[in-house]
């Protein structure tokens, strides 16, 4: 059975139709490894199109592909409730959040414009250079997955250096400089680093940075999220506490909205055998955390 055609938020002329899951693709997708999600999401979005591939998730913008993977979820289930444990800042008790997911559509967000800013004059090491600033897209997401995978542990002193070489990638994948095209994008994501890291730290990076984190606010799309060195949380809808004391005086100010983990895992279906035998007393999907922050 088709769903519904998805537009990608980014590029909304441009449609996808994807096809349900079935058994095959749990069995293919079951147990994916956390190092290997973002390569795995690219397998998934791509196998689940009519005709299969059509259009490259790895080429679509990280906001794009986390939106497909919700698409597909909510559009195959007949009731995607999901439920979220926090502690309650108003009532400063613990709370269970049962959110149906369909609710996120009034959140997506979709571009009226390119996903791309333009002709962006930043110097390295006084040196100018013409930028193209770009949301970050799935091979991105991929290479900084693999990057962070590769951490030190947070206890060996490499740790603090290496976050800020992460930090420094997530930079560099959100940029281009224009005319440079020879090579392949990891040849070119190399060249950027080694730019941007010759970059005066006030007078030139700085400016950079600011200049992505305004393009992110300029040009949000999809779902409401946030992604952090590749790290990805979703904004839920708001909803008010549960408490009855509270409730006696509801109003907007009572409300919470959560930040909660976006994995892809929880949005891929899994069938092994585990599953296969609680079936009959999980019918339901469970996410992989027990907490949100508010």
């Amino acid at each position: 059975m088709l769903l519904t055609e998805f537009m990608l938020p980014s590029r909304p002329s441009v449609g996808i139709t994807f096809r349900q899951p079935n058994i095959r693709d749990a069995m293919r997708f079951n147990n994916i490894p956390q190092q290997e999600e973002e390569r795995q999401t690219t397998a998934y979005l791509n196998s689940l199109q009519e005709p299969p591939g059509q259009s490259d998730s790895r080429r679509w913008t990280a906001q794009d592909r986390r939106t497909a993977l919700w698409w597909i979820y909510t559009g195959s289930h007949d009731s995607p409730v999901e439920t979220f444990t926090y502690h309650c800042r108003h009532c400063d008790k613990d709370h269970y959040y049962d959110c149906d997911m369909n609710e996120l559509a009034g959140e997506i967000a979709v571009l009226e414009c390119e996903p791309v800013i333009d002709d962006v004059s930043i110097p390295a090491d006084g040196t100018p250079y013409q930028w193209r600033i770009v949301p970050l897209d799935g091979w991105a997401m991929e290479q900084l997955e693999m990057r962070r995978c590769n951490l030190p542990e947070e206890d060996e002193p490499e740790y603090e250096e290496a976050l800020i070489d992460l930090r420094m990638w997530e930079f560099a994948y959100q940029c281009e400089i224009f005319h440079d095209v020879s090579g392949s994008r990891e040849e070119q994501a190399d060249r950027r680093f080694d730019v941007i890291c010759s970059m005066a730290i006030d007078t030139e990076f700085m400016v950079l940075a600011a200049r992505i984190q305004s393009m992110q606010k300029e040009l949000a799309h999809g779902l409401p999220c946030n992604i952090d060195k590749g790290i990805t949380l979703l904004h839920l809808p708001p909803h008010q506490c549960p408490n009855p004391e509270i409730n006696k005086e509801a109003t907007d100010g009572f409300s919470t909205r959560l930040w909660v983990p976006f994995r892809s895992v929880y949005f891929i279906p899994q069938m092994g055998l585990e599953r296969l035998s609680q079936l009959s007393l999980q019918p339901g999907f469970v996410w992989g955390y027990t907490s949100g922050r508010c």
